[in-house]
C-alpha cells in the first residue's frame, strides 16, 4: 500500500491520508530525471506551490524534506521560496520502489505551470541584476524555471509573459537568438520531408501563399495555420487537399519517431508536441555552450553579449538560429 510505503520512508507516526507531497516529488522527480532531456537536470521544489496551490502547511511538508531532501542547492527567493535540492538516498530509494504508482491526471492539474505577469518591481529588479552583473543576469532568475506535464523538455518562466516594451527594458542591449522556423525545420531536416513548404528558408513564401489561399487578413494568421500542421489533431483546414496532405506526411513520420522512442522512454507521455521540443532542446543545448546565456524560452533563448553567430550556425547546421537585439 503506498501509504504505507510513505510512512516508513518519512519515518511518520501515522498513515497519510494525503498524498499529494509525495505526488509533487515524484512530479519534479520525474521532470529532472529524465534520462534524454539534458534540459532538466537540477530538481527544484517550491514551497509556493505546496503552500498556495495544494494547501499545506510548513509542519504538513517539513518530515518530508529533512527525510527525502539531502541539501539545498543555492539561496531561496523571497516570496517565491523556490529552492533547487540533492535527493537523498532514502528518496531515490523510494523513487525505485514506487516507480510503478502514476500520478493521478487531477494532481497534474493542480500542479501544471502557469506563467505570471511580471509587476514594474520585478521588472526593476531585473534591471539592477543586468546592471550590477556586467550582462549577466543571476541565477536568481533560473530559480523559477518549470516544465509540465505534457512539455518535459522545454524550461517555462514568468518572463516568457513579459509584454515586448516590458521586455525591451528588462533584456535592454541582451540578444534574442531563436531557431528559425524551428518545427519546420525539423520535418525537413530531421524527419527528411522534403516538401518546399517546409523549407524553412523558404516560409515567408509559404506564409504568404496561405494567407492568399484562404484570404486571411494578415501573416500571423497564416503563420498560426501554418503552426496547426505540427500537432498531430485534425483542424477545420483539414478540409482543404494541401493541408490534409502535408499534415498527414508529418503526422506519419511523427508518429514513426515515437513508437521508437516510446519502446525506449515509457515514462513519457509523447505527443507531437513533446516530439518536437525534445528534437528543439536537443538543438538549443548543442549551441548554448557557446553563449552568455541569460534565460531560455521556448525554441530560443536570450544571451547577455553578442554571440558569434557563424559557430552557433556551424554547430547547429543543417539548421539555422536567427539573432534580433533586444
Amino acid at each position: 500500500m503506498l501509504s504505507k510505503i510513505i510512512k516508513e520512508s518519512v519515518g511518520l507516526k501515522r498513515v497519510p491520508r494525503n498524498l499529494d507531497i509525495f505526488y509533487y516529488f515524484k512530479y519534479v522527480y520525474n521532470q529532472t530525471n529524465n534520462t534524454i532531456s539534458s534540459t532538466l537536470t537540477r530538481p527544484f521544489i517550491s514551497t509556493a506551490i505546496l503552500q498556495n496551490r495544494l494547501g499545506l502547511r510548513t509542519n504538513h511538508y517539513k518530515p518530508y524534506f529533512d527525510a527525502w531532501i539531502e541539501d539545498f542547492v543555492g539561496n531561496p527567493i523571497k516570496g517565491k521560496m523556490c529552492r533547487y535540492v540533492k535527493w537523498s538516498p532514502i528518496f531515490i530509494k523510494l523513487m525505485a520502489d514506487t516507480a510503478h504508482y502514476s500520478i493521478p491526471k487531477s494532481f497534474i492539474k493542480k500542479v501544471a505551470y502557469k506563467t505570471i505577469d511580471m509587476n514594474k518591481e520585478q521588472i526593476e529588479m531585473l534591471r539592477r541584476i543586468h546592471n550590477n552583473n556586467n550582462h549577466t543576469i543571476s541565477s536568481t532568475l533560473t530559480d523559477f524555471y518549470h516544465s509540465t506535464q505534457t512539455s518535459s523538455f522545454r524550461l517555462y518562466h514568468p518572463l516568457q509573459t513579459l509584454k515586448r516594451e516590458e521586455k525591451k527594458q528588462a533584456f535592454k542591449d541582451m540578444y534574442d537568438v531563436d531557431i528559425d522556423s524551428c518545427f519546420s525545420s525539423i520535418c525537413y531536416h530531421e524527419l527528411g520531408i522534403k516538401d518546399e513548404r517546409l523549407n524553412p528558408a523558404l516560409k515567408q513564401e509559404f506564409r504568404s501563399w496561405v494567407q492568399k489561399e484562404l484570404g486571411l487578413d494578415s501573416i500571423q494568421e497564416a503563420k498560426e495555420v501554418v503552426s496547426r500542421l505540427f500537432t498531430g489533431q485534425h483542424t477545420q483546414y483539414n478540409q482543404y487537399p494541401w493541408f490534409n496532405q502535408l499534415f498527414n506526411r508529418i503526422n506519419d513520420a511523427v508518429w514513426k519517431e515515437i513508437k521508437s522512442l516510446q519502446q525506449s522512454h515509457p515514462e513519457i507521455q509523447w505527443s507531437h508536441h513533446q516530439y518536437f521540443t525534445h528534437m528543439e532542446q536537443r538543438l538549443i543545448d548543442k549551441v548554448l555552450p557557446e553563449c552568455n546565456l541569460v534565460l531560455r524560452m521556448h525554441d530560443g533563448f536570450i544571451t547577455g553579449s553578442m554571440p558569434n553567430m557563424d559557430e552557433i550556425n556551424r554547430l547547429a547546421y543543417p539548421h539555422r538560429f536567427s539573432l534580433q537585439k533586444i
